[in-house]
């Protein structure tokens, strides 16, 4: 949870991260969204900051920091370049992600019984990563 204000972060943070701040805000990112990633982060992870906010300007969903924070909660802040392009969306279940990606031949006859969480577990889980969202279902991943 931020705690730092736009008002004296230059007396909490040390100058090196001082400087990046005031020369990533001059041109390409928002004051207080920079202070939020380093009071999130810390400033030993200040390098990945633009990445970040990168990834959380240009994934496509509606709660795009929410999103992008699950994934680096479960992957590392230092895996965030680019991951904005491996969000596939959320999907209330596993059964609901395959039917809609359509991961599973449509022909298949209706008399057969697809266990999903089986063929998950047995196959689509090495293509695609699924992170739980406590709103609502889970978050799916592409693997890189």
């Amino acid at each position: 949870m931020p705690v730092t204000m736009t008002s004296n972060y230059k007396e909490v943070f040390s100058k090196e991260v001082v400087e990046k701040i005031e020369e990533l805000s001059e041109y390409s990112y928002e004051l207080d969204e920079l202070i939020d990633f380093v009071d999130s982060y810390g400033e030993d992870k200040i390098e990945y900051v633009e990445d970040y906010l990168d990834a959380v300007n240009n994934i496509f969903c509606d709660d795009g920091k929410e999103v992008i924070d699950r994934w680096v909660d479960d992957n590392g802040i230092e895996y965030v370049q680019g991951c904005d392009e491996l969000y596939q969306g959320n999907y209330e279940s596993v059964e609901q992600f395959i039917d809609d990606n359509e991961l599973i031949d449509c022909d298949i006859p209706s008399w057969l019984v697809i266990d999903y969480e089986a063929t998950w577990d047995s196959a689509i889980r090495f293509d695609y990563d699924k992170i739980e969202d406590p709103n609502f279902g889970y978050d799916f991943w592409r693997i890189n």
